[in-house]
């Protein structure tokens, strides 16, 4: 996660299966939510997504899925929209990257949005090429970037 990424993650959430492709085509919908999407955490922090697909049946190399169409990787860093954050200690201004593909920002207080994150992008779709009858592994992860409080350790 922290090559795909280029991130330094002290924690991370995996789900993984394997199963048997009945077609030639994988494709599904999905939202990539943060608590990074805060303040200016996106200018600096990069909670990040990977989809990881291998055909095993090959011997193949992991994907990642998780990507925007010309491939950046799906995290709080690369999609947010313009950040110009002020408050007593700092002042941080970064330039909108991948905006397009933000949803949006849910509430200051995470706990108090509907899905209990800050913000979140728009539906992504991952999708792969398969081979029908062919064995693929599946691993779904996601990682937090250091913060604030990791960084004083």
């Amino acid at each position: 996660m922290n090559s795909i990424l280029g991130i330094t993650s002290y924690n991370a959430t995996t789900l993984e299966f394997e199963f048997e492709s009945k077609t030639n085509y994988l494709s599904f919908n999905y939202l990539f939510a943060s608590n990074e999407y805060i303040k200016d955490n996106p200018c600096k922090y990069s909670d990040g997504l990977a989809l990881l697909i291998k055909d095993v049946t090959l011997a193949g190399p992991y994907t990642n899925l998780a990507v925007l169409p010309d491939g950046t990787t799906v995290s709080s860093k690369n999609i947010h929209p313009a950040i110009n954050y002020s408050d007593t200690f700092t002042t941080t201004k970064c330039d909108a990257k991948n905006e397009s593909f933000f949803g949006q920002f849910n509430s200051s207080t995470p706990s108090s949005s509907p899905i209990n994150y800050a913000g979140q992008t728009i539906p992504l779709t991952a999708k792969s090429t398969l081979i029908a009858g062919h064995t693929y592994h599946i691993k779904l992860v996601i990682a937090n970037d250091r913060d604030r409080s990791e960084e004083r350790r």
